[in-house]
């Protein structure tokens, strides 16, 4: 006797087998685009060391955190120098109709506007998953969103 299953059912199973398989393949890897920066930042070696089992729940939130402020410093100043870069078009022969005085400026308002902007989806994104488990009643909403907060910090910081 052979078990015939409805092809939109065959497809569903598939496509969970798949996703978990990717899920496990991925583990690890840089998170974004070798290419954007010569060295890449990889969300699993901030995410390791918090991810001990002699951790209580308190002490693993308490450490994502930690990792969270050390983000954040290295945001900050990978944002620095991206800006002192951005500020040396001002040296530069105008070009595109701009000055190099008034490139530095555009520069100046587009990094300050994409940042704004990043920081509102980053607070969005993460106040969602926190909300995910509050509304579920699970107890791991803060390692969940310390999880989100480290995802994309370090995302953001290999741009």
């Amino acid at each position: 006797m052979s078990l015939r299953l409805p092809v939109a059912s065959t497809l569903v199973l598939f496509l969970s087998c798949a996703h978990g398989a990717l899920g496990q393949e991925v583990r690890g890897l840089p998170t974004d685009d070798p290419t954007l920066k010569p060295r890449q930042y990889r969300t699993f070696d901030y995410l390791k060391a918090c991810d001990k089992d002699d951790l209580s729940s308190v002490d693993r939130s308490g450490c994502l955190a930690d990792v969270v402020k050390k983000l954040r410093v290295t945001l900050r100043s990978e944002l620095q120098r991206q800006a002192a870069d951005d500020a040396e078009a001002e040296a530069q022969d105008p070009a595109g109709g701009k000055t190099g005085l008034e490139r530095a400026q555009i520069l100046k308002r587009n990094n300050a506007r994409t940042q704004k902007a990043w920081d509102a989806y980053f607070k969005a994104a993460c106040d969602a998953v926190a909300e995910k488990w509050e509304i579920s009643g699970g107890n791991g909403g803060a390692i969940a969103t310390g999880q989100c907060m480290v995802r994309m910090l370090v995302q953001r910081i290999n741009e």
